[in-house]
């Protein structure tokens, strides 16, 4: 994500401004999961996110990032953790209150919005996509 950033700005800085939209995860927001590094990482580009927004808006160059929180697809990790291990998979499940996980148009629909121009004076946002599934205010 830093590096495409870095490679896009010149390009969008040419045509007068843009929209740079980064995939973090809830996991950002929580330390309550035993993958420290992932969350970190998460965190950092939550964080990267928001200087970026801050350091581009004279150039009209929006930046803001989207937080999904856990998505099933064919094949996917959720998906494979249903049939291996439900009890965990269900565990997970019941902490989201809309009583499913989310689907990737779900987390598409919100770069979608992100991306156009109806979120002009959208930036340095974090867009949680989850359900509730993240507890936390911030």
């Amino acid at each position: 994500s830093v590096r495409a950033s870095r490679q896009v700005v010149p390009w969008l800085d040419a045509q007068g401004g843009g929209s740079i939209i980064h995939i973090s995860s809830i996991s950002g927001h929580d330390v309550s999961l035993p993958m420290p590094a992932y969350c970190a990482a998460k965190a950092a580009l939550i964080s990267h996110s928001k200087c970026m927004a801050n350091n581009l808006a004279p150039q009209g160059i929006r930046v803001n990032c989207v937080a999904p929180g856990s998505i099933e697809f064919p094949g996917g990790f959720w998906e494979q953790l249903k049939n291996d291990d439900r009890a965990f998979y269900d565990s997970v499940l019941a902490t989201v209150p809309s009583g499913r996980l989310g689907k990737p148009e779900e987390v598409a629909n919100a770069v979608v919005f992100l991306a156009s121009e109806k979120a002009s004076w959208v930036s340095g946002v974090t867009l949680t996509v989850d359900g509730v599934q993240h507890k936390g205010n911030l």
